[in-house]
């Protein structure tokens, strides 16, 4: 099961009144299709992450809409003793007909050696124009 990083919470009240919209738009029961996805109960969008001794592998994955397709980008940065590097992916989050769990969305894979630092944020745009933001924070 992969590792989850520490997630920030910038804004508690949206939070609150983001899952309550969801609940009540997605019902409260969670599905999955996948016993490896290690899903966020009421998130429409996450990162997974999972370790090996000198690379993390970092893999997105959302909740459908079941009448719209929605849009995610996935922005990484590394950064270590030898500079930095930035990447984007982004693409589309289709609809299905239903609220299941669809990915993984992307995959991306980067070697990490001690002391170095890998940030990932995930930001999805649903069809009715709502952001959804996850973010990991990795240190080797």
């Amino acid at each position: 099961m992969p590792n989850k990083s520490t997630r920030k919470i910038q804004h508690p009240l949206r939070l609150t009144v983001f899952t309550a919209l969801l609940t009540s738009f997605f019902g409260s029961t969670a599905m999955s299709n996948s016993d490896s996805v290690t899903e966020e109960t009421d998130a429409v969008v996450w990162i997974t992450e999972s370790r090996s001794s000198n690379s993390v592998t970092l893999e997105v994955f959302a909740r459908s809409n079941p009448h719209e397709a929605g849009r995610y980008q996935l922005n990484v940065r590394k950064t270590g003793t030898s500079g930095s590097s930035t990447s984007r992916q982004s693409g589309t989050i289709p609809a299905q007909g239903s609220t299941e769990i669809v990915g993984p969305l992307t995959t991306s894979r980067m070697s990490l050696r001690p002391g170095e630092r890998l940030q990932a944020e995930v930001l999805a745009l649903t069809p009715d124009g709502v952001e959804h933001i996850d973010k990991v924070d990795i240190q080797f």
